[in-house]
């Protein structure tokens, strides 16, 4: 695997730990929050915002990762190295 595949598999698996943590922040009145962990059909503000910020940074990275792929094909080196920006 290469640096960014390995770096962004570590992102997408903290990111999946957040998702999974998602389902402890119901607000306690909460009838869904006693089910195992059924969020898409809650209510409560707060792991609706974090769902939508974990599908953000899936984007962002979806992004980067294309670029990255996209300069690679170019012959462009990444990371860049010491070296390899010395020859730019």
């Amino acid at each position: 695997m290469d640096t960014a595949t390995e770096l962004a598999s570590f992102v997408h698996a903290r990111l999946d730990e957040e998702g999974r943590d998602a389902v402890l922040f119901h607000e306690l009145d909460c009838p869904v929050s006693h089910t195992a962990g059924r969020i898409s059909r809650c209510g409560c503000p707060c792991p609706a915002r974090i769902l939508a910020r974990i599908a953000i940074h899936r984007e962002v990275i979806r992004c980067c990762q294309q670029r990255i792929k996209h300069e690679q094909e170019k012959g462009l080196c990444w990371p860049c190295t010491q070296s390899s920006r010395s020859r730019s």
